[in-house]
């Protein structure tokens, strides 16, 4: 399988796995845009990136947390692991925030 067609696998099992939850959810298919899905319930507006291959959650993190939102918004990195099934759901603010502080942390020790 292919890189496309393997991320557009992935696009498609979180979308069906999303829909299960409640959320009405829009896939921008073959689209290079920052977010591969949004979702919305009652609730909560989330964009999420999906990854299916070796690509950086830090950038990817990056690319969908820059998305001009409504405040609320929640943006997600979803990573399949390796040789399994499993999706691991990260909170792309939460990876972007430990990215510079640990850069941050990283040029304090080099000023020594």
């Amino acid at each position: 399988m292919n890189r496309a067609r393997k991320g557009a696998q992935g696009e498609r099992d979180v979308r069906a796995l999303l829909e299960r939850k409640g959320y009405y959810v829009t896939r921008s298919a073959g689209s290079k845009g920052k977010a591969d899905l949004v979702a919305s319930n009652c609730v909560t507006l989330l964009y999420v990136q999906v990854k299916t291959g070796r690509a950086s959650l830090i950038k990817a993190a990056q690319e969908v947390r820059s998305i001009p939102a409504p405040d609320g918004s929640l943006f997600q990195v979803w990573v399949k692991r390796p040789r399994t099934n499993e999706w691991l759901v990260y909170d792309a603010q939460s990876v972007v925030l430990k990215c510079i502080m640990q850069s941050d942390k990283n040029q304090k020790a080099k000023r020594r």
